[in-house]
């Protein structure tokens, strides 16, 4: 039972997952209005980038360019971005860095700007690390911010600057719209989103809408057994006699996943409740176990197809677990059972809701209470995984 046991997995998934497919049918515009079909390097983008990676053709070597001679780039039916030279204001947006004052701070850069939303009147978002900016334009005007802010106003009370508001009402208003109305606008895609959708069709004015992503993963709840083989080496300091024991028990696990809203739905974090048992004998030593243990963990997804995926799993295991009539026994001393932390890998592959692993769990001492005792305790599990909820943001 070595971590070694699992390099051929690792290796094996790992080269399948770098070596998928994720470039996907797009174009880019030069500086010299030229058009160019190609691949490119669908990443998500939750960020707004600076630069991607396209591929002229499925085989050719990915070449990068950027902002500086790219003027629009889009994956098909999925996002658009397009260059823009806008004053952006880069007030901060954490509260432990807000300023005392309620006015912009602006710069003029060149940048990618997301497009949202195109029609007469068109919505963008430039996006980095805790900080959003929104972005319009009307009838193909010159792009302008929306501008909003946070501010710590006197006796550190928190106040916003909504100009953005001003802004749509002056410019950007149906003809039955109630300006009662804008004080309950927020500066956020779903509410500005619905705002210019709105304002277009009042105006008969046909849209695109890049932003919307329907159907993608958001939570799996599923169910896990397997059999777990499991090593054991009990040692007393005192004495020169480890006893080592192996077993072949069950486990069951309730996994419980919730799939980040970035990088393509590659992230999940995961939690599985999981029962286990191990049972052996052996001259001085009788151990019979029966307890939940409470994995967190990270997973990580490679996509083959629309519907298999390869995964790896981190996992760290808190010492807190239940027991069921555990019992550990040495030689003539019961021994309370007291576990450490530990940790654990896996990797596998899923179909639709059916999915298949293996995973590690390091050495884990069971009795941790005791300075002359000390367990070693690794484990192989083997399971088959069936996701009975799936539910889509």
């Amino acid at each position: 039972m070595r971590a070694n046991l699992l390099i051929p997995v690792f290796l094996l998934t790992s080269s399948y997952g770098f070596g998928q497919i994720n470039f996907e049918n797009g174009y880019f515009i030069d500086n010299d209005n030229h058009k160019i079909t190609c691949l490119i390097k669908n990443s998500d983008w939750r960020n707004s980038p600076m630069e991607f990676e396209y591929k002229p053709k499925d085989k050719d070597a990915s070449k990068k360019a950027d902002v500086t001679n790219v003027k629009e780039f889009g994956i098909y039916g999925y996002s658009k971005f397009i260059r823009a030279e806008v004053q952006i204001d880069r007030s901060p947006m954490e509260l432990s860095s807000l300023s005392n004052s309620r006015n912009p701070i602006w710069s003029t850069e060149k940048l990618f700007l997301k497009v949202i939303l195109e029609g007469k009147a068109s919505l963008y978002s430039y996006n980095e690390k805790n900080f959003e900016r929104f972005f319009y334009s009307l009838n193909n005007a010159p792009i302008k911010q929306l501008i909003f802010k946070e501010y710590i106003y006197s006796d550190n009370n928190l106040s916003k600057n909504n100009e953005f508001r001003q802004q749509l009402w002056n410019t950007l208003k149906c003809e039955e719209a109630d300006i009662k109305s804008m004080q309950y606008l927020s500066y956020t895609l779903s509410d500005l989103k619905a705002y210019f959708k709105k304002y277009n069709e009042c105006s008969g004015s046909p849209i695109i809408v890049y932003s919307t992503k329907k159907g993608k993963d958001f939570f799996n709840l599923g169910i896990n057994p397997g059999i777990n083989y499991s090593a054991m080496t009990i040692s007393n300091s005192a004495i020169d006699n480890d006893v080592d024991l192996t077993s072949t028990g069950f486990r069951l696990g309730i996994e419980s996943e919730f799939i980040m809203p970035f990088n393509k739905n590659k992230w999940g974090i995961i939690f599985e409740p999981t029962f286990q048992t191990f049972k052996g004998k052996e001259g001085i030593a009788d151990v019979n176990l029966k307890f939940i243990e409470f994995p967190l963990g990270l997973r990580h997804y490679f996509y083959l197809n629309q519907n298999a995926r390869i995964f790896l799993n981190a996992y760290y295991i808190t010492s807190f677990s239940l027991n069921f009539n555990s019992s550990l026994n040495y030689s003539l001393s019961s021994l309370k059972i007291s576990p450490r932390d530990s940790y654990a890998l896996g990797g596998g592959i899923d179909y639709k809701r059916l999915s298949a692993e293996i995973r590690y769990y390091t050495n884990r001492d069971l009795v941790s209470d005791y300075s002359m005792f000390h367990t070693d305790y690794s484990r192989i599990f083997f399971m088959f995984g069936y996701k009975i909820l799936q539910v889509k943001r």
